[in-house]
């Protein structure tokens, strides 16, 4: 078993009143509970990895009520004090597009993808997935 230590900041943007939130899970597991992100938000926590075994990084992206701008930024991502950014570029983010502005979309010929590659800057709500495999030193020098 390793133990990796997380810090992600985040940023958020928005011309409401109301807040994105965010959640933060291991395999669907809770690791960090649902909360409001206000500008230059900071959030850190320790995952016990087991040996040999795949994981996905969670990032639940909600309270946007599709009204009006609102954008969650991943300013940074660091695993043990090491800036993971570069790798960003490779994650998925998983939107949720709003049914109406989707459909809107599709007639006049723009083409919306189920994930989006490299996305930092989450307007809509969704899940951002960040994947990797133990040992993570391993994973993480095969990967930059």
């Amino acid at each position: 078993m390793e133990t990796v230590y997380f810090n992600i900041e985040f940023d958020s943007i928005t011309d409401t009143n109301i807040n994105p939130c965010i959640e933060v899970l291991i395999n669907e597991k809770v690791c960090f509970p649902k909360t409001e992100i206000f500008s230059n938000k900071k959030i850190n926590f320790n995952l016990e990895l087991q040996a040999n075994t795949n994981y996905n990084l969670t990032i639940n992206r909600t309270n946007h009520n599709n009204k009006g701008k609102q954008v969650l930024i991943i300013k940074k991502i660091e695993a043990d004090g090491i800036n993971l950014n570069k790798l960003l570029d490779n994650v998925y983010f998983y939107p949720e597009y709003p049914t109406q502005w989707y459909k809107e979309q599709i007639k006049v010929g723009n083409k919306w993808d189920k994930k989006q590659k490299g996305w930092r800057e989450l307007g809509f709500n969704g899940k951002w997935v960040m994947e990797f495999n133990t040992p993570f030193y391993t994973w993480l020098l095969n990967n930059t």
